[in-house]
């Protein structure tokens, strides 16, 4: 891959660090007003209208980020992380 592609491997990498924290946000809120874990992911199937058992979307988007740098061959991925601010609680 050349340094256009790893750059938007990367850039997709970061943006799945980014949804993984809103969607924590917005299920710390929901479970403060009382909701349940398993509560919150019934509804969320039930809006998005798919089988309980069906990978979120951030499980997804995982899968493939860390596919795609499998492949990456002569990237280094410690040291891209290490060039970046990685914030956040650790998963």
């Amino acid at each position: 891959m050349d340094h256009v592609q790893n750059r938007l491997v990367i850039a997709v990498f970061e943006q799945l660090g980014t949804l993984t924290e809103e969607n924590y946000a917005l299920r710390r809120i929901l479970r403060r007003q009382g909701l349940s874990d398993a509560t919150i992911q019934r509804r969320v199937a039930a809006a998005l209208k798919r089988p309980k058992d069906h990978p979120s979307a951030l499980d997804l988007l995982r899968q493939v980020c860390e596919e795609i740098l499998k492949n990456l061959g002569d990237f280094d991925l410690a040291v891209a992380l290490a060039a970046k601010q990685i914030k956040g609680k650790p998963q």
